[in-house]
């Protein structure tokens, strides 16, 4: 990649870091437990996991990897679903304050935000495919299983619409389908504007 893409990923790196950093003081702080337990705590959520995705990703490409298109593609249309599913569901059930709230915008909405621009701008688009979509959406599905999973062993599940001991089986098994068909909806769009942002590049 270009050293300016190069450049914008490592920024994108950073603020990822500087974001984790902080959430995990505020976990150990609220919580009152250790390192540790933050991490543990932290990481139930969809919301990190797919920051900590692009955090790597974004670092491995700013120190001059190579990141397959298919892939960066891909983690457009997951950061990309945490910031939505945050601001169209989730966000009427938080009231953070201070650094709080400075955190919860960082991982909600100023790193989605910035992947999805570094996506359109500098990602590669060649070769991202249809075929490709059921492969981004075995990401979400391998969550929802993780968090139904870590739910059944301490009762506590990470949203709403995956709270197995609220809903039941029926209903949370047509959350879960619900929204791996809007990966799938996205994913299809997301295959869509590769093949159009690419135009421009193979004419070029």
């Amino acid at each position: 990649m270009s050293p300016s893409a190069r450049l914008a990923a490592g920024v994108i790196a950073i603020a990822f870091v500087a974001a984790l950093i902080g959430r995990l003081f505020v976990t150990m702080d609220i919580h009152e437990t250790g390192p540790a337990g933050a991490v543990w705590h932290i990481y139930r959520f969809f919301t990190v996991w797919t920051n900590t995705l692009t955090g790597v990703l974004c670092a491995v490409i700013a120190l001059g990897g190579h990141v397959r298109a298919p892939l960066q593609a891909g983690l457009a249309l997951w950061i990309g679903m945490v910031g939505m599913l945050f601001h169209l569901l989730l966000a009427q059930f938080v009231n953070y304050q201070g650094l709080q709230w400075v955190l919860d915008q960082m991982f909600h909405t100023v790193i989605p935000a910035s992947y999805v621009l570094f996506w359109i701008v500098f990602s590669p688009k060649t070769g991202v495919m249809l075929r490709h979509v059921p492969l981004w959406v075995a990401y979400p599905l391998g969550y929802c299983i993780y968090a139904i999973c870590r739910g059944l062993i301490d009762g506590a599940y990470p949203y709403p619409f995956l709270d197995l001991a609220t809903l039941g089986w029926n209903a949370l098994a047509v959350n879960v389908v619900g929204l791996l068909v809007v990966f799938a909806v996205l994913g299809a769009i997301i295959v869509g504007a590769a093949k159009r942002l690419d135009r421009p590049r193979q004419a070029a």
